[in-house]
């Protein structure tokens, strides 16, 4: 007896099932695929020290100084000399409870003295930085406290 070439209808069920079974597994290593390799391009990213802006990067190089310096109510307080060549740059108030006010001057004299709540208020316990990209301050910066005797800690390149 001769087999028809055509299908029977459980033979044809079966064959529908395969083909859905089949494009079930192609689907799911075809989102896991994805998956892995947007993974692998974000990790790529972020596991890479790249500025992604199209900037140079800007490394300090060399050592920093570190200093305090005790930041008085009365007369401004000389914090950091002016420096052309300022790479970097952080002032920190050490206080727990009084602010002090950072005002760029080219000298504080009796008649150019500084002013409290004048300038960039500095809380307690907060820091300022400056660093490359961003413009660096290359002239004097002197601090008022508004309250107490207050010591800010300087790093500087």
């Amino acid at each position: 007896m001769r087999r028809d070439s055509r299908l029977t209808a459980a033979e044809s069920r079966n064959q529908v099932k395969k083909e859905k079974t089949m494009n079930k597994i192609f689907e799911s290593i075809l989102i896991i695929s994805t998956g892995i390799i947007i993974g692998l391009f974000v990790f790529s990213i972020f596991s890479q020290n790249r500025n992604l802006s199209g900037a140079s990067d800007n490394i300090i190089t060399g050592g920093m100084t570190n200093a305090s310096t005790t930041v008085a109510t009365t007369t401004g307080t000389l914090i950091a000399t002016r420096n052309v060549s300022r790479q970097y740059l952080a002032i920190c108030n050490d206080d727990a409870t009084n602010p002090v006010y950072l005002q760029v001057k080219d000298a504080v004299t009796a008649t150019t003295s500084l002013i409290v709540k004048e300038g960039y208020k500095l809380t307690a316990g907060s820091c300022f930085e400056i660093y490359p990209p961003n413009k660096l301050i290359i002239q004097s910066i002197y601090g008022i406290a508004s309250g107490g005797t207050v010591v800010v800690t300087t790093l500087q390149k």
